[in-house]
Protein backbone atom coordinates (compact mmCIF):
# COMPACT_ATOMS: atom_id res chain seq x y z
CA UNK A 1 0.00 0.00 0.00
CA UNK A 2 1.02 3.58 -0.60
CA UNK A 3 -0.64 6.53 1.12
CA UNK A 4 -0.20 10.01 -0.38
CA UNK A 5 1.48 12.68 1.75
CA UNK A 6 -1.81 14.53 2.21
CA UNK A 7 -3.49 11.21 3.15
CA UNK A 8 -6.27 11.68 0.58
CA UNK A 9 -5.29 8.73 -1.64
CA UNK A 10 -4.38 5.12 -0.96
CA UNK A 11 -2.93 2.93 -3.72
CA UNK A 12 -2.88 -0.86 -3.51
CA UNK A 13 -0.66 -2.79 -5.92
CA UNK A 14 -1.81 -6.35 -6.55
CA UNK A 15 0.40 -8.89 -8.29
CA UNK A 16 -0.03 -12.41 -9.56
CA UNK A 17 2.56 -15.11 -8.92
CA UNK A 18 5.84 -13.93 -10.41
CA UNK A 19 7.77 -17.15 -9.81
CA UNK A 20 7.28 -17.97 -13.51
CA UNK A 21 9.26 -14.89 -14.61
CA UNK A 22 12.89 -15.72 -15.32
CA UNK A 23 15.40 -13.45 -13.68
CA UNK A 24 19.05 -14.18 -13.48
CA UNK A 25 22.04 -15.13 -15.52
CA UNK A 26 21.95 -17.17 -18.69
CA UNK A 27 25.61 -18.21 -18.54
CA UNK A 28 28.13 -19.06 -15.88
CA UNK A 29 30.96 -16.62 -15.15
CA UNK A 30 33.25 -18.52 -17.48
CA UNK A 31 30.70 -18.27 -20.35
CA UNK A 32 29.17 -21.75 -20.29
CA UNK A 33 25.36 -22.09 -20.61
CA UNK A 34 23.65 -22.84 -17.31
CA UNK A 35 22.28 -26.43 -17.32
CA UNK A 36 18.47 -26.68 -17.39
CA UNK A 37 18.08 -23.00 -18.17
CA UNK A 38 15.78 -23.39 -21.18
CA UNK A 39 13.09 -25.10 -19.10
CA UNK A 40 13.23 -22.25 -16.57
CA UNK A 41 13.09 -19.56 -19.26
CA UNK A 42 9.99 -20.94 -20.95
CA UNK A 43 7.60 -21.53 -18.04
CA UNK A 44 3.95 -20.81 -18.64
CA UNK A 45 2.48 -17.87 -16.75
CA UNK A 46 -0.08 -18.65 -14.04
CA UNK A 47 -3.80 -18.32 -14.53
CA UNK A 48 -5.31 -14.85 -14.18
CA UNK A 49 -6.35 -13.65 -10.73
CA UNK A 50 -10.07 -13.79 -10.11
CA UNK A 51 -12.36 -13.10 -7.17
CA UNK A 52 -9.96 -10.64 -5.52
CA UNK A 53 -11.49 -8.37 -2.90
CA UNK A 54 -9.83 -5.53 -1.05
CA UNK A 55 -11.23 -5.09 2.46
CA UNK A 56 -10.58 -1.66 3.93
CA UNK A 57 -11.29 -1.00 7.58
CA UNK A 58 -11.90 2.71 7.91
CA UNK A 59 -14.52 5.20 8.98
CA UNK A 60 -13.38 7.74 6.35
CA UNK A 61 -15.80 8.03 3.42
CA UNK A 62 -14.38 6.79 0.11
CA UNK A 63 -15.01 9.32 -2.68
CA UNK A 64 -13.68 7.37 -5.66
CA UNK A 65 -12.06 4.03 -6.52
CA UNK A 66 -10.21 3.49 -9.78
CA UNK A 67 -8.33 0.63 -11.42
CA UNK A 68 -5.23 2.51 -12.56
CA UNK A 69 -4.26 -0.09 -15.16
CA UNK A 70 -7.54 0.21 -17.08
CA UNK A 71 -8.89 3.55 -15.88
CA UNK A 72 -12.17 1.91 -14.87
CA UNK A 73 -14.05 3.16 -11.84
CA UNK A 74 -14.76 0.48 -9.24
CA UNK A 75 -17.44 0.42 -6.59
CA UNK A 76 -16.63 0.58 -2.89
CA UNK A 77 -19.36 -1.28 -1.03
CA UNK A 78 -19.96 -0.08 2.52
CA UNK A 79 -19.59 -2.78 5.19
CA UNK A 80 -20.02 -2.70 8.96
CA UNK A 81 -16.28 -2.02 9.38
CA UNK A 82 -15.43 0.02 6.28
CA UNK A 83 -15.49 -0.90 2.60
CA UNK A 84 -15.09 -3.86 0.26
CA UNK A 85 -13.85 -3.43 -3.31
CA UNK A 86 -14.20 -6.28 -5.80
CA UNK A 87 -11.30 -6.15 -8.26
CA UNK A 88 -11.99 -7.32 -11.82
CA UNK A 89 -10.02 -10.28 -13.18
CA UNK A 90 -6.41 -9.39 -14.02
CA UNK A 91 -3.50 -11.22 -15.63
CA UNK A 92 -0.42 -10.15 -13.70
CA UNK A 93 -0.84 -6.77 -12.02
CA UNK A 94 -3.54 -4.43 -10.87
CA UNK A 95 -3.25 -1.08 -9.15
CA UNK A 96 -6.27 0.23 -7.31
CA UNK A 97 -6.41 3.79 -6.02
CA UNK A 98 -8.91 5.02 -3.45
CA UNK A 99 -9.57 8.69 -2.94
CA UNK A 100 -10.95 9.90 0.38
Amino acid sequence: FYVSCDRTRLTAALVNDFSWVFTGRTRTRDGRPIPGLEAKRHRQPPSPCENVRIVLRTDRPVQDVRDLATGRHLKAKATSTGYAIDVPRFDCIAAVQLRF
